[in-house]
């Protein structure tokens, strides 16, 4: 029974050092190299900082088949080992997408837990109102429901009506 207790108690020490000492900045450019990349989506410019929990990316610009798109006065990253949190602040998007979207996103919310490891709740406030919903990776969905508040033609065009309103999906 002490050998189960030493190993168990090893696991865990041994888990908790790989958690903060893992370098973000490593993995966040491993993770955009091996997600963003094959999309061609690349982040550029970003300023990245980071402690043992958490991750900062300042004034990042996101290019998209080589055409700047928007860009992100600042994303925090929070990682807990049963909870990770995203906030994304200020995307501002350049011309030619605002000939699409006409309106900036203020801020996003990502939240994921171990309970349900493959989906992510999301939330968004925004120049066109507010975003509840989800990403469920298992179907490859994202959801979200939308309510505006004002009428934005080139928005309400990639959206469906349901019951409850607005919402917009899209399976990847």
């Amino acid at each position: 029974m002490r050998l189960v207790k030493y190993i168990a108690l090893f696991l865990f020490t041994f888990l908790l050092a790989l958690f903060f000492l893992t370098p973000k900045e490593n993995l966040y450019y491993l993770l955009e190299k091996e997600l963003l990349l094959k999309q061609d989506i690349i982040i550029d410019k970003e300023k990245f900082s980071s402690t043992p929990i958490s991750a900062r990316i300042e004034h990042a610009t996101i290019i998209v088949h080589d055409i700047p798109v928007a860009t992100i006065t600042e994303a925090k990253f929070l990682s807990l080992i049963f909870y990770n949190q995203a906030n994304i602040y200020d995307v501002e998007f350049n011309d030619l997408a605002k000939n699409y979207l006409q309106s900036n996103i203020d801020t996003i919310i990502l939240k994921q837990n171990i309970l349900k490891p493959f989906f992510i709740s999301v939330s968004a406030q925004g120049d066109f109102g507010n975003a509840k919903g989800y990403i469920d990776l298992k179907k490859r969905l994202l959801h979200l429901d939308v309510s505006l508040d004002k009428d934005i033609p080139t928005i309400k065009r990639y959206l469906q009506k349901g019951n409850k309103g607005w919402y917009y999906e899209y399976r990847f």
